[in-house]
């Protein structure tokens, strides 16, 4: 892998609204999810605070909510607000 480049990992119609889609690509644990707009978002699947995958959590808007409920908003695809 060539860092700072970019990969296709899956098709765009893979990522539903109002869903979490977890995926593996090349080692990385990943998370996908649409915002209000449509736009897909893609992060770590993990939390950084409690360490669990955030794909058993939930879409709230254009934000993910770890399974342990707390909120992480989501600004220009980048995690803020971390307890």
């Amino acid at each position: 892998m060539i860092r700072n480049q970019w990969y296709v990992i899956l098709e765009t119609r893979e990522v539903k609204r109002g869903r979490l889609l977890s995926v593996r690509r090349m080692g990385r644990d990943l998370v996908l999810w649409r915002d209000t707009k449509g736009m897909v978002s893609c992060m770590s699947d993990r939390c950084i605070h409690r360490g669990v995958a955030l794909s058993a959590g939930k879409v709230k808007g254009d934000c993910v909510e770890c399974p342990f409920r707390l909120h992480l908003p989501v600004v220009g695809r980048i995690a803020r607000g971390i307890p």
